[in-house]
């Protein structure tokens, strides 16, 4: 009999382990991907945004001129 409530004890203890452990990896991985979308708006923002662009110096841009 107390073999019997032993492993009850032990497998509900497991499982509720089981349960808290994946709520809180799902809180982890749901925090994580709202960061890389603030992220991601963020820099398209930038991308939007008028003024020289901090990769090109500024004669690199538009066309060529004609003789160089």
């Amino acid at each position: 009999m107390t073999g019997i409530l032993a492993l009850g004890c032990f497998v509900t203890g497991f499982m509720t382990a089981w349960l808290l452990r994946t709520g809180f990896v799902m809180t982890q991985i749901s925090w994580a991907q709202e960061q890389m979308e603030r992220k991601v708006r963020y820099w398209q923002g930038e991308r939007f945004t008028p003024g020289p662009s901090p990769s090109r110096p500024p004669a690199a841009r538009g066309r060529p001129r004609p003789g160089s």
